[in-house]
């Protein structure tokens, strides 16, 4: 858009005085401002031709329509998004308590000892056991040795009863004298 010149008819007239000069700037000095417009206003141009050439095609009540249904849509899927997500959260929740007592149903209760004192315990238990697994063998070796010599005895004590001794009073046996 161009302005008209206020000063257009004195400046001509002007042009060889040094304040003809001045309105020859001025005048440049405003074509440049228009040229500025126009090239910023392009854009708005541009945008109102495209809005004159679709607004035949568009009705605001079918536009409005479309926003509300695009708007529930979205509403709904947001909805149905933030029921997954607090059953995942819930879900989420069971499985924590689950590791909790899990991982306290593992630990060992201070009623008990710890690995290593069980494990001291039972090498005590197991020593305790070879000694007294070695010693009840050492018995049982004596045990066999005394019915051995109990044997001996007793077959040697069969022995003298089978010798039968007379009854040799004449023999000189009662006074001691053979």
């Amino acid at each position: 858009m161009s302005r008209p010149s206020s000063s257009g008819g004195a400046a001509a007239g002007l042009a060889g005085s040094p304040e003809g000069s001045f309105g020859e700037h001025e005048q440049e000095h405003e074509h440049e401002q228009d040229e500025s417009q126009s090239s910023s206003e392009e854009p708005w141009k541009a945008l109102s031709t495209i809005i004159r050439d679709t607004g035949p095609t568009l009705s605001a009540d079918e536009e409005l329509e479309n926003l509300a249904a695009a708007e529930a849509a979205v509403n709904a899927k947001d909805q149905e998004r933030a029921a997954v997500i607090d059953q995942m959260q819930e879900d989420l929740r069971q499985l924590s308590r689950q590791l909790q007592q899990a991982s306290t149903a593992a630990q060992r209760p201070a009623s008990h000892p710890s690995s290593t004192e069980h494990e001291a315990q039972v090498r005590s238990l197991e020593q305790q056991q070879y000694s007294t697994v070695k010693q009840l063998n050492e018995e049982q070796g004596a045990v066999a040795k005394k019915e051995v010599e109990l044997s001996k005895w007793r077959s040697m004590k069969d022995d003298v009863d089978k010798i039968q001794v007379e009854d040799r009073k004449d023999d000189g046996w009662a006074n001691g004298k053979m």
